[in-house]
């Protein structure tokens, strides 16, 4: 899970700087047009960014992240996933809790897979019931999955 949020964080970065060559390239034609009445992106223009990071990850589900809750970095990843974002915690997870704390122990924040995320577009599944302690996720990921109803076709948000 540690790893999934680190890779969207740092998509999140990518796609900030790929809107911003977007509007570098908009107003270059535009200023082009003006001048010349055409636009030819240069070598560098062209293999900066190929793709839209955010068009990459389409679904994502993290179970028991160990990491503090920072809404900031969570509206970012919300804004490059295309699907969900799903957020199972569990509040009997003493293990993730003590040990993040330990080694955490002057940041007093929440833990993100011990507690809901309140940003707008996380879903939060709390899954207690299920997981007394941090090694049970890896034997519950199917029931997991199945109460999260991955691959199975979402309504849309109303």
């Amino acid at each position: 899970a540690r790893v999934i949020y680190a890779c969207l964080k740092e998509l999140a970065k990518h796609q900030e700087k790929w809107e911003d060559q977007q509007e570098e390239e908009r107003q270059k034609r535009r200023e082009n047009q003006r001048q010349n009445g055409h636009h030819k992106p240069g070598k560098k223009e062209q293999f900066k960014y190929m793709r839209e990071p955010a068009s990459i990850v389409e679904d994502v589900i993290v179970m028991g992240t160990p990491n503090h809750v920072s809404i900031p970095s969570w509206a970012a990843a919300r804004r490059i996933v295309a699907g969900r974002i799903v957020n199972c915690y569990s509040r009997r997870d003493y293990v993730l809790s003590l040990m993040f704390r330990f080694k955490r122990a002057r940041v007093m924040k929440p833990i993100c897979g011990t507690t809901p995320i309140d940003c707008p577009g996380i879903e939060n599944v709390d899954v207690s019931d299920l997981i007394a302690t941090h090694s049970n996720y890896c034997l519950k990921v199917g029931e997991i999955l199945r109460l999260v109803c991955h691959g199975q076709p979402q309504p849309p948000p109303q």
